[in-house]
């Protein structure tokens, strides 16, 4: 029988065009990942395997000149740059939103570009992007609409890049105890340092310190059950809740500074918070995003300008 090579590798090329279009980031992302070394890990639902008939033509086919070659990583550290050039994250450096998007960037190590935004004066591109609140962070990729909200960012993320350091736990009972603890941490436990701070009164501030206490106690309770004697809510690895609640140590610390009491940096009465903090703080993704004292101070006094404490 004979057998037109040229033929054969016209219509490979067309199948493979075909197939990289069906879900061009996706695979673009995964198979840069894969070929740097990576596994899909081997679960349900995960896409081919280095080895498979479609990996092997995206290889041939797109990078012929690398593909058996050792600077093969020269072609997807490329494709993958170009990617991550399509992501833009809207926000400041002293807001625990915007800082809780970077960690989980930095966890996928996913490049981004940061626009800084003057929350006194905001951009035009800020105030298009998110009409409703007006407010950081919001993400932009690519064409697609901008989404704003840190934990839908993150949910997002984690959603498009599913097989590099996962954050939301897999299991759906979980998931929703991450979100029900998560839920308590933005509404209950993070306002409170609002209120600290445009409370006038010393004896009502007092209250407040309290209720901060008992409420860091409650979170000491739930790091106990969830890390289940391991490092991380997550357990081995920084996950949901290590985001979620990793945001604020910046806010945690200068806030314990400034008014004199202990929030869960106690060695008897949230032990384990104490250690967990240490971690975070060195941990590499989380270092060098944590504003520091200079930066929360800043952003301190623009609040007392343009949310004055309330009148006694």
């Amino acid at each position: 029988m004979y057998f037109n090579y040229q033929c054969f590798n016209i219509a490979l090329r067309f199948l493979a065009n075909v197939f990289l279009k069906t879900d061009k980031l996706y695979y673009n992302i995964y198979f840069a990942k894969l070929l740097r070394g990576d596994s899909a890990g081997g679960k349900v639902g995960a896409r081919p395997s280095v080895c498979s008939p479609s990996v092997r033509i995206w290889r041939v086919l797109v990078c012929p000149d690398l593909a058996h070659s050792a600077s093969f990583s020269k072609c997807t550290s490329s494709l993958t740059k170009e990617k991550s050039n399509e992501i833009k994250l809207l926000g400041t450096a002293a807001s625990p939103f915007v800082n809780r998007v970077q960690f989980v960037l930095n966890l996928k190590s996913i490049e981004y570009e940061f626009v800084n935004e003057n929350l006194a004066c905001k951009s035009e591109l800020l105030l298009t992007s998110n009409p409703v609140y007006k407010k950081v962070p919001v993400l932009l990729h690519a064409n697609n609409p901008p989404l704003p909200e840190s934990l839908i960012i993150i949910e997002y993320l984690d959603e498009i890049y599913p097989d590099i350091h996962p954050i939301l736990p897999s299991d759906p009972l979980a998931l929703a105890d991450n979100r029900f603890w998560a839920n308590y941490i933005d509404t209950k436990f993070f306002p409170m340092f609002e209120d600290l701070r445009r409370t006038p009164g010393k004896e009502e501030k007092e209250v407040i310190k309290k209720q901060m206490i008992e409420a860091s106690k409650l979170l000491e309770e739930a790091f106990v059950k969830f890390s289940n004697g391991k490092a991380y809510f997550s357990g081995d690895n920084v996950g949901y809740l290590d985001v979620v609640l990793g945001c604020y140590l910046g806010w945690i610390n200068f806030t314990e500074k400034h008014n004199e009491f202990k929030i869960i940096n106690d060695d008897n009465r949230t032990p384990k918070l104490l250690e967990w903090t240490n971690r975070i703080w060195s941990h590499e993704a989380f270092k060098d995003v944590i504003p520091g004292d200079e930066t929360l101070m800043n952003f301190y006094k623009m609040l007392q300008i343009y949310k004055p404490p309330r009148k006694a």
